[in-house]
């Protein structure tokens, strides 16, 4: 039986997939996962992460507790 994948795998296997140097069916040899579940995951990625930029830059910045040189303010 398969273990549960762990949020940290998930993260790097869809960036592998999003980066597309290598196949799906590389990224799931390479990860033992399956590749349902990679395309899934990408997909869900690439709908939501345009949510990461709905609050405001320095929220984001204090919420997920970044040193204290990116607390910078955004000028732009």
């Amino acid at each position: 039986m398969k273990e549960k994948t762990t949020l940290d795998t998930k993260a790097i296997v869809v960036l592998e997939a999003v980066k597309g140097k290598k196949t799906i069916a590389e990224i799931s040899k390479e990860f033992d996962v399956d590749k349902i579940d990679i395309i899934i995951w990408k997909e869900q990625f690439l709908y939501n992460a345009s949510s990461l930029f709905e609050s405001e830059i320095d929220d984001k910045v204090n919420d997920i507790g970044l040193p204290d040189f990116y607390n910078w303010k955004y000028k732009g």
